[in-house]
């Protein structure tokens, strides 16, 4: 007799198990990206033209302000209290956020991330170097809290200082000194980045992106489960998630191409998007590694006896296939 999922899901130790394989993801904020053909008018404006002549792996990492701004404000999305409820999730997942303070939104997107400490942690804040002695809130405030926990974590500064601005007039960009700065930013902070990123950690249960991750990788190794089967599972594995939370993670990572989404039957079946993608390497109750090949067929074998068996293996089957990132 085939187990169920929440049967095979209690015979995984996840405080054993390990999370390996992220994709690098950069979420850059900043000030306002220019129109098509326009010339940038801010310092990130210069980043991403400067990223776009970079390596495909370093282009893809990035995601933008703006792409959680308009999932935000999306018709077909869950719902979100407010946007920095979003930009969080989307931060868990990055690999650092890189805020440049050069506008009103980003200044506000500065107290609100420096005071979360899931957000505040990956923090990178630059600011150009004419405010830096300036006796601000911002300096003496967000700023100083980013750059004292990074110092005492690491012994290094994730607080930066660049010139890009012009000293006289108004504060405009000095488009040669930006260009430069922009080339400074990727080889000093994104490249480092992207090569540093720790290979594999143990699985935490309360880490918002361990369950994100998690959440996907289940996807993937089952090829298709319903939201009620994800929530089941989650629960005998010992994570504890209300539904609307796992809704919007599963709208985050079919975003950013983690998994997609297919209504075979009338039924909303989330698929996996790469059928390589491993980002849980499970240990068994017993304390043994989990071959995932065998965990696929138990868990397939679970679905046999399932009364949408053919949804589900038409779900499957039409699986868009898809990167992950941007």
């Amino acid at each position: 007799m085939a187990r169920t999922l929440a049967e095979i899901a209690k015979t995984l130790n996840l405080g054993k198990s390990f999370v390996q394989n992220r994709t690098p993801m950069l979420f850059l904020c900043g000030g306002s990206l220019p129109k098509a053909r326009h010339a940038p008018a801010s310092l990130r404006g210069f980043l991403v033209k400067v990223l776009k002549g970079k390596s495909r792996v370093l282009r893809s990492s990035v995601i933008l302000a703006e792409d959680a701004a308009r999932w935000y404000r999306g018709a077909n999305g869950p719902q979100f209290s407010n946007l920095v409820d979003l930009e969080e999730q989307i931060a868990a997942l990055s690999t650092l956020i890189l805020l440049i303070v050069e506008s009103s939104g980003s200044i506000a997107e500065l107290g609100a991330f420096s005071f979360i400490p899931s957000l505040r942690a990956k923090l990178h804040v630059i600011l150009d170097g004419s405010f830096q002695y300036d006796h601000s809130f911002i300096m003496d405030g967000p700023v100083a809290m980013v750059d004292a926990e990074s110092k005492a974590k690491s012994g290094q500064s994730r607080y930066y200082t660049y010139d890009w601005l012009k000293r006289k007039g108004k504060q405009l960009v000095n488009a040669s000194r930006a260009e430069q700065v922009a080339h400074q930013i990727v080889a000093e902070i994104l490249d480092p980045a992207v090569k540093e990123m720790s290979k594999s950690e143990l699985f935490r249960v309360g880490s918002m992106e361990h369950q994100m991750l998690l959440v996907a990788d289940l996807v993937n190794v089952s090829g298709a489960l319903l939201i009620s089967e994800i929530i089941e599972m989650l629960s005998a594995l010992g994570v504890s998630v209300e539904q609307g939370r796992v809704e919007q993670y599963l709208f985050l990572l079919e975003n950013l191409g983690y998994l997609s989404k297919t209504h075979p039957g009338n039924y909303d079946f989330y698929v996996q998007s790469k059928r390589d993608l491993e980002l849980i390497s499970f240990i068994s109750t017993e304390g043994k590694p989990v071959k995932r090949v065998d965990l696929s067929r138990d868990l397939r074998n679970a679905f046999s006896v399932l009364p949408n068996y053919d949804h589900r293996r038409r779900a499957f089957g039409s699986a868009p296939k898809r990167k992950v990132g941007r």
